[in-house]
């Protein structure tokens, strides 16, 4: 509503041709950024932790990338249903709903996924030879 505000004063003094160009501008660019950062961490950084972590069970990564893929097709899918006028007519609201599920994994993230940079995983991986971790504690010791 402010960027609304903002255009009825702007649209008078740089025009709404030079406006449309620039949101256009802006929109593609802030896609672009979206999606960069996209394939900056979740789309890639799931396997690196994958493969630094040598002792995650088989079945335990199995079950990861499922849900991975699992999650990608179910996005996927429903975004059409919710901005369709034809069915949910939610728009750009539906932005709110995977932006509710972000904020949500990144409080799993904080909470659940041990930081393996410098090493760390190496001595992760010794208490637990050692026996001094259970699977359960690790995020106690990262």
């Amino acid at each position: 509503m402010i960027f609304n505000l903002a255009t009825f004063a702007l649209v008078d003094v740089i025009g709404s041709r030079p406006l449309l160009i620039a949101g256009a501008f802006f929109m593609a660019a802030s896609m672009m950024l979206a999606f960069g950062f996209y394939g900056l961490s979740w789309a890639s950084i799931a396997y690196v932790i994958f493969g630094e972590v040598s002792h995650v069970k088989e079945r335990t990564s199995n079950l990861a990338v499922s849900v991975s893929v699992v999650t990608t097709f179910v996005v996927s899918f429903t975004v059409p249903y919710l901005i369709s006028t034809l069915y949910a007519d939610l728009g750009a609201k539906a932005g709110f709903i995977y932006g509710g599920f972000t904020l949500v994994s990144v409080g799993v993230v904080w909470f659940c996924v041990p930081e393996l940079m410098g090493g760390r995983w190496r001595w992760i991986a010794y208490l637990r030879l050692i026996r001094l971790i259970s699977d359960d504690s690790i995020n106690v010791v990262a």
